[in-house]
């Protein structure tokens, strides 16, 4: 019976065996026919990918066409920013940040009453009717910056084609030595009109300081140097083709509507117009009433 029992169950081992080799054999049919599906899947992927790589090429190649002509005709390839419509030079962005730092010089001139040094640099801008850019001026060691103005009108117009009309807006006052030069070159230039903005008077006693009792930084200032530059200022400011006078709040959008600088640039300046800003001991307003008073009692001041 044992032996048997052992041949059946063989048997039907066999058969058993048998049967998923014929089911292993039918898998491998299907298996062969989705491989060459997928084959066939990949080859046609392959084939459109290749030519999508061949369009995206073709746009890579326009769009280094359109930079080259963009090149060509301005001089420079444009810089691409997060913001589709505005297209910077780097060069007049530079230009921009050197005449912001200009007009920042001008405008906190004078209030830092601890720090006069910051009042030493001279700079001008000077308008030109008719001109379109204003010409921009700094002292040296050898010229203040009204004298190179001088020069600079006298070499490039004749006196029969001198502007009519000059607006210049300064931070420091003239000198004595100057305002000579400024009245003398007035005097012989008869159709030219002059108008000077200062945000400070130079090497001058004003009469503010007195009333607020600066002291220490009235004695700082020699009395040579105050009698000789008062009276320099004081006959400039009787001239009757010059006038002298403060800034004010349209005067400052004036002036950096005429120079070229950053859009930030305008909103600080005029925005803290009225505020002390940081490390300064007053407004820009407090201090541009201020000029305008000492101006009118240095006009009006006899002896």
């Amino acid at each position: 019976m044992a032996f048997w029992r052992t041949k059946k169950w063989s048997y039907m081992y066999r058969k058993h065996n048998s049967s998923i080799h014929d089911e292993m054999d039918v898998c491998s049919m299907f298996d062969s026919s989705d491989e060459s599906d997928s084959s066939d899947e990949s080859d046609s992927s392959e084939e459109s990918d290749s030519s999508d790589e061949a369009d995206s090429s073709d746009e890579c190649d326009l769009s280094e066409e359109s930079d080259s002509a963009d090149k060509s005709k301005t001089g420079y390839k444009r810089i691409k920013s997060k913001h589709p419509r505005s297209t910077y030079n780097v060069e007049d962005k530079k230009e921009k940040k050197e005449n912001g730092n200009i007009i920042q010089h001008i405008y906190n001139t004078g209030l830092d009453h601890d720090d006069w040094s910051k009042a030493m640099d001279t700079f001008l801008v000077c308008k030109i009717n008719g001109v379109h850019n204003p010409k921009i001026m700094r002292n040296n060691p050898e010229n203040h910056a009204e004298q190179l103005l001088i020069r600079h009108l006298k070499k490039k117009y004749k006196e029969k084609k001198m502007p009519f009309k000059l607006t210049v807006y300064i931070n420091n006052s003239p000198c004595s030595m100057c305002a000579k030069a400024l009245e003398n070159f007035l005097n012989k230039n008869q159709n030219v009109k002059l108008t000077f903005y200062v945000t400070n008077m130079y090497h001058i006693k004003r009469n503010s300081c007195f009333k607020a009792r600066h002291f220490e930084h009235l004695n700082s200032i020699p009395k040579k140097s105050h009698k000789a530059n008062s009276e320099g200022l004081r006959d400039l400011l009787r001239h009757k083709r010059c006038n002298i006078k403060a800034f004010n709040m349209g005067v400052w959008k004036e002036l950096l509507n005429t120079v070229d600088v950053l859009p930030k640039l305008k909103t600080k300046l005029i925005g803290g117009y009225n505020r002390i800003q940081y490390a300064n001991k007053r407004s820009r307003g407090y201090e541009d009433d201020l000029i305008k008073k000492d101006l009118m009692y240095l006009k009006s001041y006899k002896k």
